[in-house]
This record gives C-alpha cells, sequence and structure tokens, in this order.
C-alpha cells in the first residue's frame, strides 16, 4: 500500500509527497496497541472540525445526501423501531441533513434534539434539512429542501440544537432514542464518548449505531501509512463490539464489508448496523 495524506485543506498527497507530509503530520503518537487511536488531543480534534466544514461548506456546498438512504437500506428500513413511539430523540453528529429526516418516517417521534460542533454553520448550508425549529422529513433524495418546506411541510419539532462535542453536551435532558451514525472517527475521545451515551439514554431507551469496525492490525498497519486530517479516531473494533454487547440487547444487527479506493489503494472495513436496546 502506498502511503497516503491528507491534509485540513483536504489535498491528497501519495508517495514521496505522502512521505516528506509524514515527517510533520502524522497520529503515530496518538496509537494504542489495545484501543488503536481511541483519544486525541483537543487541538487535533480543532483540526478535524476545520476540514470537515471545508468538506461540507465549500467541497460539498451542492450536496443533499451524507448516505443517509445508504444507510436506511442497510437497516434493513429501520423495521427493528416501525411505528415505535419515541418522546423524545436525538441525533449525534447529524451534519447538515441528518439521518432522522428519514427515520422520523418509520417511527412516531414527539419532537428531537441534534448535536454537531459544526451546526451553526450547517444551518447556512443550502441543502440543510432543518432551522432552528423544525427539521424538515424526507421519504426520497429529492424531498424539497426550500425553506417553504422546511416550515410549511411535513416536519419534526426540535427541541434544541447543541454546538459542541458530544462529549462534552451539558444537559439534564434524558432520550429515549440516540442515532449515532459514523460519528466515532469524527471524536476524540472514545470513553468519554460511550459515558455520554449511557448517562443522556433513557432506561430501555433505543440506540441506533452505525460505525466502521477496524481489526486491530488494520489500525496498526493504516495509522503507519494513512493519514486524514478529518479523522482523528481509528478504534479498534472490540472496544465498540464489547460497548454494544455489554450494555444493550440486540434488535438488529448486521456486519457488512466495504472498501474504498484512495489513489489506486484499496482500504478494507467492515461497517456495524446496530439498534439495541439499553440494559
Amino acid at each position: 500500500m502506498k502511503r497516503i495524506h491528507v491534509d485540513e485543506n483536504v489535498t491528497i498527497r501519495t508517495n514521496e509527497e505522502a512521505d516528506i507530509a509524514f515527517l510533520t503530520e502524522n497520529d503515530i503518537a496518538y496509537y494504542d496497541e489495545k484501543k488503536g487511536i481511541a483519544k486525541v488531543p483537543k487541538e487535533r480534534w480543532e483540526k478535524a472540525q476545520r476540514t470537515e466544514r471545508k468538506h461540507w461548506m465549500e467541497i460539498g456546498k451542492d450536496s443533499k445526501d451524507d448516505r443517509n438512504f445508504y444507510h436506511l437500506q442497510k437497516f434493513d428500513y429501520y423495521k427493528s423501531i416501525k411505528n415505535k413511539l419515541f418522546k423524545h430523540a436525538l441525533e449525534v453528529g447529524c451534519g447538515p441533513f441528518t439521518n432522522l429526516r428519514i427515520i422520523a418516517n418509520q417511527t412516531i417521534i414527539k419532537k428531537c434534539s441534534l448535536t454537531d460542533p459544526l451546526i451553526n454553520d450547517y444551518l447556512t448550508h443550502e441543502n440543510c434539512s432543518y432551522t432552528k425549529k423544525r427539521l424538515s422529513l424526507s421519504k426520497n433524495q429529492n424531498s424539497s429542501k426550500s425553506f417553504f418546506n422546511k416550515v410549511f411541510g411535513k416536519n419534526l419539532i426540535i427541541d434544541k440544537l447543541y454546538p459542541t462535542a458530544f462529549e462534552e453536551i451539558e444537559t439534564n435532558q434524558k432520550f429515549d432514542l440516540i442515532v449515532i451514525i459514523n460519528v466515532i472517527e469524527h471524536c476524540y475521545d472514545i470513553d468519554l464518548f460511550f459515558n455520554k451515551v449511557l448517562d443522556l439514554l433513557d432506561e430501555k431507551g433505543i440506540l441506533v449505531f452505525e460505525d466502521k469496525l477496524f481489526a486491530t492490525e488494520k489500525v496498526r498497519e493504516e495509522v503507519n501509512l494513512i493519514y486524514d486530517a478529518a479523522h482523528p479516531l481509528k478504534v479498534n473494533e472490540g472496544l465498540i463490539k464489547s460497548f454494544l454487547d455489554k450494555n444493550f440487547y440486540t434488535k438488529y444487527s448486521s456486519i457488512i464489508s466495504n472498501d474504498a479506493d484512495i489513489e489506486g489503494n484499496i482500504l478494507e472495513w467492515n461497517d456495524i448496523y446496530f439498534v439495541g436496546e439499553k440494559k
């Protein structure tokens, strides 16, 4: 595998250019043999957030979806929670579009809250699916994201927007549904993250969770070959599986093999799709 270096301006370098960039910018110091990269300094995380802002507010300024409808299929259309009533749902790392705008068509949700460090930026994204008070619900990728539709179309009441890292949220609220899809790589401390999930999820609450499962040997290999400014964490799969098995009764679980071609390098991993009830 060739070395790959992606900086915060989303400039991709390979081969000798990547080797040179690696000398001054890499995540090797944060690697732990047992956990992978499970914690990074706040400064490293802030760099990742700048990269995310550039990705969605500049490169992806015309985007209307972040694989949300792809996830719908992989979750088997959320049949495991079909028509279930939720009083207050929370989506973590909601991005500009959210997964709740889709999930709310399969369930009954009274109100929701959204959290993302860049949420105030995303409110200005042309195709953002929410305002400060309403989340526009979508049944397909071609649904209108116009201001008229967000205000007067079918929508979900937003209780609160949290423009902060999930690890740092301060609230007395409890949620009976927490949605976390493709989020862990964007965080800075997996232990704080998992503790926050358990703290905010109500008794017998439902967790909808998706993320990458990295085998230990893969993390060890990739940390020495790949630097991606947008994704600080690369957690060993055992940590994720242990967290889910220990704290949740499984309602739905599927592991799917995936890969990506980056500058001729084939990267392989597994994605876990999981719905569980808090024990």
